[in-house]
């Protein structure tokens, strides 16, 4: 059983920097598109958050 939970805590651990990844190239791309820094909007939580 330890075997099983600690094997799928690491599929967690890796599937959550991927998603951070895929997340940070979203806003980087999102960047260049809109031409601003996120962090100048007045909305930037909501799409930090989206």
């Amino acid at each position: 059983m330890h075997d099983l939970l600690a094997f799928l805590a690491e599929q967690m651990i890796t599937m959550n920097k991927h998603k951070n990844e895929e997340v940070k190239g979203f806003l980087e791309w999102l960047e260049r598109e809109i031409g601003a820094k996120i962090e100048d909007l007045q909305l930037k939580t909501k799409i930090k958050e989206y």
